[in-house]
Order: C-alpha cells, then structure tokens, then sequence
C-alpha cells in the first residue's frame, strides 16, 4: 500500500486517486505504519479541503467527477453568517473522503504527539 500511495503522490494525486490515497493513510496510520504520517502528505490532503470554515473535502473549483464514486456528495447548509447575507453556497462536501481525511489528520496528530517529543 505504501508504494501505491507513493505513486499516487508522484503523480501528483490525480483527482481519480485522491480518495484511494486517503484511505491508504487513514488505515495503515490506523494500524500504525510510520511510513504514512509524512508531512507532505498531510498537507496535500489539507489543500483539498474546501476553503469555507467547515473544511469538508471538495472537488477543485471546474473539475467535474464523470467516473463512479462511491462518495456522493452532499450540499452544505448556509452558516448564520451566509443567511444573515443573503449567500448560498456552493460546495459539494465529499463526506466519504472527509471523514477519512479527518481520520488520517487525527492519527498523524497522534502519532507526533507520541512519537515526537
């Protein structure tokens, strides 16, 4: 897995693989590997998340999923804020990669707060 994650990588994560790559992380982080809580990796994924404050994983702005996913996206609600102005947003939030994402953050975090003292 990890030779495929770092192909994924060295392919500069094709939107097509961004979901495997993230679960490669989150799960050999979940089973311990050291290998996957590279910093790199970490803040690619975090470059994908949407820039709102929810920070749901999205889409890049244009880019149109045509292939079959099993993430099915979602459209996020207005905040206060947004109502108050009159703003709808646009976002699809991705919650499958989402919460793996989060899982993969939450086990990096872990991991250097154990390992890195």
């Amino acid at each position: 897995m990890y030779q495929e994650a770092e192909l994924i990588s060295e392919m500069g994560y094709p939107h097509i693989l961004r979901d495997l790559f993230v679960e490669h992380v989150a799960i050999c982080g979940f089973l311990r590997y050291p290998n996957f809580f590279r910093q790199d990796w970490i803040d690619s994924m975090l470059s994908w998340q949407s820039e709102s404050e929810y920070g749901c994983m999205v889409n890049d702005k244009g880019y149109q999923q045509n292939f079959w996913s099993k993430d099915a996206p979602i459209a996020r609600r207005s905040s206060p804020e947004e109502k108050e102005k009159g703003l709808v947003p646009d976002e699809m939030c991705l919650p499958h990669s989402t919460m793996f994402a989060l899982a993969a953050y939450s086990l990096s975090w872990d991991y250097m707060e154990e390992n890195c003292k």
